[in-house]
């Protein structure tokens, strides 16, 4: 079994590193260091290291230096990581090894909070939807980091006060100023309660349970099949349309006030 010879931390970063170069982008040493031993937003546990109190503790006592360590062993090359034949190999080696659910349908995904992949499973997931839409009516805050990074969706949909909207503002404003195509748009609060992710080429999904919960509930993301999938695209667009663009803010001072006035 390649569990018995290769340890599933490892595996992880080779797949980690592998969905991003089938994206088209190498992985920096330190990024992938990071991804590995800090918990992401959101609370999903990283490698089962639940008992150090803090994301900050896990990444100051990670030893390994992972990017090093695939190169010396010839799994991945380059400056900024990217899979050689061998690391390839072994992510295809894995996965061909790796039990499927009996009878589950064309499309489905499945996650579960006590499979360590489950964020590499999600992040596969939300990125092959593209530059698509991710509606989550409770979608947090701390996990746009995570979507910006390593998926493409450019249209959230979420429910959201008026006033509670300060640090998403602040999030489409960072995004303006890195070049990121990012539109956030906020219904009222308990306006919609279902989760989608509509991909870039109009394929609809639904999501079981919201992102923030995937540390800890059982959920799937199930295609919708037509002509279903055809409702959904027009009920969301209709959602979106009705739903307030939020603005970009790049500073807190309009906020806060100038301490000179």
């Amino acid at each position: 079994m390649i569990g018995d010879l290769i340890p599933s931390d490892l595996v992880r970063a080779l797949r980690y590193v592998g969905m991003l170069n089938d994206g088209g982008s190498g992985v920096a040493d330190a990024h992938l260091d990071a991804w590995l031993a800090l918990t992401p937003p959101g609370e999903i546990p990283i490698l089962g290291a639940t008992s150090l109190s803090s994301g900050i503790e896990r990444l100051l006592m990670q030893s390994r230096q992972y990017g090093g360590y695939l190169r010396s062993v010839g799994w991945a090359d380059g400056s900024s990581l990217w899979l050689t034949e061998a690391g390839r190999a072994i992510v295809s080696a894995h996965e061909q090894a790796a039990p499927e659910a009996p009878d589950a349908p064309e499309g489905l995904v499945i996650l579960s909070p006590e499979n360590p992949l489950n964020l590499v499973t999600l992040t596969g997931a939300v990125a092959a939807a593209k530059a698509g839409m991710l509606v989550d009516p409770y979608f947090k805050d701390d996990l746009f980091p995570w979507l910006m990074d390593a998926t493409s969706i450019d249209r959230v949909l979420l429910c959201r006060a008026a006033s509670d909207r300060t640090v998403l503002e602040l999030i489409v404003g960072a995004a303006e100023a890195q070049g990121r195509a990012l539109e956030v748009r906020c219904l009222p609060p308990r306006a919609q309660h279902d989760r989608y992710l509509m991909a870039e080429d109009g394929a609809v999904s639904t999501i079981g349970a919201s992102l923030n919960g995937l540390h800890k509930h059982f959920t799937t993301i199930a295609p919708v099949p037509e002509p279903g999938a055809d409702a959904v695209r027009t009920f969301l667009d209709a959602q979106w349309e009705a739903a307030e663009v939020v603005q970009a803010k790049s500073t807190l001072a309009a906020e806060i006030g100038d301490p000179d006035d």
